[in-house]
């Protein structure tokens, strides 16, 4: 079993290098932060919904279901709520981005409010944007050290330089394509459970889904909606559309994906 997760972990590995390849940017800032602003409505709904599910998603995932159960899918269902919500401004946001030149949202904010605000979430959004790419660094680390019996400073540091590599290849445009490639992924794997028969009990789940307490439910309200509106990446993805309906629908069909390889 542990050769067949390495084997399928250095597949992904390959094709993400493809990924990265067919889109290499060398020569256009906006392209490789933003891609051009030409990543279509699926590739838009695609990165938002798989983006969730790396490395810190699924333990944060995993302990989450471990504690309350199918109740911690409340988290989702205001997050999807929230995306939807947020697609009603996705056209103005990307219509603003292309009028000012934005490529963040802190580059709007800078536009809207001031200078001192985009500074001070430019700070929060580095910080937080570095603890998660640790986290991510430490689960994928730990995994391909628990396969092949070699200290886990060591596969960090290999995948550290392999995923800084793709990067400084392809920028923005091979990351919400390996999302795509990566929401095929969750989409069949959310298939296996019926194809084995193996379906949890739909009663049971119900009960979990709504024996929550009163503050834990809204905490995980709170934080879905927290993450949608704080999140930068949604942002992004919004401006990088190829055009405002891209933008708005990309938001509404990503949202509607991340109920689905949730549940």
């Amino acid at each position: 079993m542990e050769h067949i997760t390495l084997y399928a972990l250095l597949a992904y590995m390959v094709v993400v290098l493809i990924i990265a390849f067919r889109n290499r940017i060398f020569d256009n800032g906006r392209g490789f932060v933003i891609g051009n602003r030409k990543v279509s409505m699926f590739t838009t709904a695609s990165s938002i919904a798989a983006g969730l599910r790396d490395g810190t998603g699924v333990v944060t995932w995993i302990t989450f279901a471990a504690a309350v159960g199918y109740g911690a899918s409340w988290l989702i269902v205001a997050m999807a709520a929230t995306m939807w919500f947020m697609s009603f401004s996705a056209a103005k946001v990307r219509k603003l981005g292309v009028e000012i030149n934005a490529v963040t949202i802190q580059d709007i904010i800078k536009h809207k409010i001031g200078h001192r605000l985009a500074v001070t979430t430019a700070i929060l959004v580095f910080i937080t944007g570095l603890l998660l790419a640790s986290a991510n660094l430490n689960v994928i680390g730990t995994l391909f050290a628990s396969i092949i019996n070699t200290p886990k400073e060591i596969t960090i540091i290999i995948t550290a330089l392999f995923v800084g590599f793709y990067l400084f290849i392809g920028g923005y445009q091979s990351v919400v394509k390996t999302d795509v490639f990566q929401l095929f992924i969750l989409l069949g794997i959310s298939v296996v459970p019926f194809v084995n028969m193996d379906v949890p009990n739909v009663s049971e789940s119900l009960k979990m889904f709504a024996s929550l307490d009163q503050n834990t439910f809204l905490a995980f309200i709170g934080i879905g909606i927290f993450y949608a509106l704080g999140t930068s990446e949604y942002w992004q993805r919004m401006m990088s559309a190829t055009n405002e309906n891209a933008s708005k629908n990309g938001m509404r069909l990503g949202s509607v994906f991340l109920i689905c390889i949730t549940f």
